[in-house]
């Protein structure tokens, strides 16, 4: 519509002012061209944004999930840390060593023995008499405390000597 009422007055115009009108319609079309290229977005930049959104988006949910996870772990140990029993174990030294103790007792009738893991060394010699507390981390056995029994006939004199 706009072009048809631009003819017109083109060709209804007088020929000197046909010049000026020509001009005046190149000027025109100059400014609608440019602001087609303002409104109009490249393609490439259009994919650029798009993608950059997708990252971030991708970057908040990343971090959700890992938020998440975290306290499922700190549970996870927990639970660890309340299956840990400690436990205590009363028998003879065998054999010691810096980092093992194995003391042997008599469980049913029967004679078994047990080693423990030592992360300081104690002051106890073969044949004693033991009580050794410990905990049990994936199936290792390790000695938290090493008490040294007194031998059961000092316990039967002491006894006697307070009834008396």
């Amino acid at each position: 519509m706009v072009t048809q009422g631009l003819l017109e007055m083109y060709c209804t115009a007088p020929k000197q002012d046909r010049a000026k009108m020509i001009k005046f319609f190149l000027e025109v079309q100059n400014l609608l061209q440019e602001e087609k290229q303002v409104t109009e977005v490249n393609p490439m930049k259009r994919c650029m944004v798009f993608l950059i959104g997708f990252v971030f988006l991708f970057s908040l949910t990343t971090f959700a999930v890992a938020e998440q996870t975290v306290p499922a772990t700190a549970k996870k140990e927990v639970s660890d840390k309340e299956k840990v029993t400690k436990r205590q174990k009363t028998g003879k030294v065998v054999k010691i060593s810096d980092s093992l103790l194995t003391i042997t007792f008599t469980k049913k009738g029967e004679r078994e023995t047990m080693d423990f893991v030592l992360y300081s060394p104690e002051k106890v010699s073969p044949g004693e008499r033991v009580t050794v507390y410990y905990i049990e981390k994936g199936g290792v056995k390790e000695a938290v405390k090493v008490k040294v029994k007194e031998a059961k006939e000092t316990k039967k004199d002491g006894k006697k000597k307070a009834s008396s």
